[in-house]
């Protein structure tokens, strides 16, 4: 008669590993961070100076604190140094110039809620929570661009009030129903379409990596109707410049034998020189006014535009080739290309061109998106590898050691 082996062939059955509340609450968190860097005009329109200070320092104390209890893998000798640099000296010099005391402060905030994402976050997480805090902000805009259009039939000020005169910025136009431009959350419609935009490169990304789900093509269909009903001139260049990335980093992958790409690379020297003449020319005269974030950093002296210059070219280097080399940490050469990989590139051109002509775009959530994503491609360069890349061990809450 066979007897039953106490030694089984293979073990027991269990139930799989669950994430912990604890880390749940922390991608929570970031998404929050992520949507109230995106909604910055909104809170200094509904709750003031004062209301939105306290929003950033509450903010900052709680990453902070966050931080401190996670204290996930980070290696402090790959630190975002231009970005560190540039807040050393805005600390130096904005002080002294007015209103730049509180300039100063934000820019440190924000630089640190950027550090912070990129430090508990994976890139798939990342991803998740930009695509869940724009989804936040696209359709509380919404329900706020309806509520004002039915329920105040007009203009809306800062404050919940409605404007006493046409010469009063308002929060809100309530245009939605007359078909002009929507303003959202942020207050602005230039702002808004520029948040749209990244919207926009994020669900693309989504629909690219899981195309039979409906809520990214319903989300990325909102970003476009809006991008439609109110994109400034700035914010269709930007566009352009997302679609001529997007289709040279395509044509740059399908290269397969080795120095194929320089000829790609003189094709596209040449056009970016020719397409920053034409901008530049441009700029004279349809962007005389407006202000850029080039000119606001001038404000710290050419110290400050050069550590600028630095960050802006180290972030789009790395991302650039973040998004057209093939994954490989080992003698294998035939991983295939994640989507993923050319949300820093997009996000990157985008504000790039943007700045040119634009302040806002290395405001609050510009500034954040250059810091979190340019530290998240210095810390892990590779998607799913490295002790940045251990999401299950963050989710276990088990300790990871960074190499």
């Amino acid at each position: 008669m066979t007897e039953h082996t106490q030694h089984p062939a293979w073990p027991v059955p269990a139930a799989p590993e669950r994430e912990r509340t604890g880390h749940l609450m922390l991608r929570a968190w970031c998404v929050f961070v992520l949507f109230a860097a995106f909604a910055g005009g909104g809170w200094l329109a509904a709750f003031g100076t004062v209301g939105a200070g306290f929003v950033a320092a509450a903010c900052a104390v709680v990453s902070a604190a966050c931080w401190a209890i996670v204290r996930p893998a980070f290696n402090f000798r790959r630190l975002p140094w231009f970005v560190l640099a540039f807040v050393l000296w805005s600390v130096i010099v904005l002080p002294w110039a007015p209103g730049g005391l509180a300039a100063c402060i934000l820019l440190a905030i924000t630089a640190g809620q950027g550090l912070f994402v990129a430090a508990v976050l994976t890139w798939s997480e990342l991803v998740a929570a930009l695509s869940a805090a724009l989804t936040w902000m696209l359709g509380l805009s919404v329900v706020f661009e309806l509520a004002v259009a039915v329920l105040v039939g007009g203009p809306l000020g800062p404050g919940f009030t409605r404007p006493a005169d046409a010469g009063r910025t308002p929060w809100s136009l309530g245009d939605l129903f007359s078909g002009g431009a929507l303003q959202g959350l942020a207050g602005d419609t230039g702002q808004f379409s520029a948040v749209c935009t990244v919207a926009a490169v994020v669900f693309g990304i989504r629909v690219a990596a899981s195309p039979r789900r409906a809520l990214p093509w319903l989300w990325l269909a909102v970003a476009l109707f809006v991008l439609a009903r109110g994109a400034s001139a700035a914010v269709a260049l930007s566009i352009g410049a997302v679609v001529v990335v997007l289709g040279a980093v395509l044509l740059m992958r399908t290269v397969r034998r080795a120095g194929g790409r320089s000829k790609y690379y003189t094709l596209f020297a040449a056009v970016g020189i020719i397409g920053a003449a034409l901008l530049w020319l441009w700029r004279d005269t349809a962007f005389a006014e407006a202000p850029t974030a080039w000119a606001a950093a001038a404000q710290t002296g050419w110290v400050g535009v050069a550590l600028l210059s630095g960050i802006q070219l180290s972030f789009v280097w790395r991302s650039w080739f973040f998004a057209i080399d093939r994954p490989r940490w080992d003698l294998r050469a035939d991983r295939p290309y994640s989507p993923l990989t050319l949300l820093p590139t997009l996000v990157g051109a985008m504000l790039l061109v943007h700045s040119l002509v634009d302040v806002d775009s290395m405001a609050l959530w510009g500034w954040l998106l250059i810091v979190t994503l340019g530290t998240k491609v210095t810390q892990a360069p590779l998607v799913g590898v490295g002790p940045a890349e251990h999401s299950a061990a963050l989710e276990r809450g088990d300790a990871v050691a960074a190499a």
